[in-house]
């Protein structure tokens, strides 16, 4: 099924993050941005995740919906909070309405989504990891 390839979704992933990088504003520019996009900003991380996780057969639906939910979140709550505000204050200092330039702005929310997208899957690979460690402990009890 093409839809589950790992090649589909790369590019599925890639597409959807290229697309919030160019055309989303950033939220860490100085005024703020409009109050309809907050809703929409995080949006490209969770249908990345919905993408990436949905679609593979390593994990039961509960286990690809709970991870499609939380661990987007929990990626968007590191890199909102303790990732970008140290990057932006290096690069930046107080000038931070340079990210109403395009230029800017495209550099900040590419570094924002790829690094979030990044802990989401590794977000996800620790499960993984978590969940095979666990069997293997299974195995060796019997």
């Amino acid at each position: 099924m093409i839809i589950a390839s790992k090649h589909f979704r790369i590019i599925a992933v890639i597409t959807t993050l290229s697309f919030w990088i160019c055309y989303m504003p950033s939220h860490f520019q100085k005024g703020g941005v409009n109050r309809h996009y907050y809703y929409l900003i995080p949006a490209g991380i969770y249908i990345s995740a919905f993408v990436w996780i949905l679609f593979n057969k390593n994990y039961k639906w509960i286990e690809r919906i709970g991870l499609a939910i939380i661990s987007p979140f929990v990626a968007l709550f590191i890199s909102t909070f303790f990732i970008m505000p140290p990057y932006l204050l290096l690069r930046y200092r107080t000038k931070t309405w340079f990210l109403w330039e395009n230029q800017e702005r495209i550099i900040t929310n590419a570094i924002y989504y790829g690094v979030t997208f990044l802990l989401v899957y590794s977000l996800i690979e620790q499960y993984k990891w978590i969940k095979k460690r666990k069997a293997i402990k299974s195995v060796q009890k019997r």
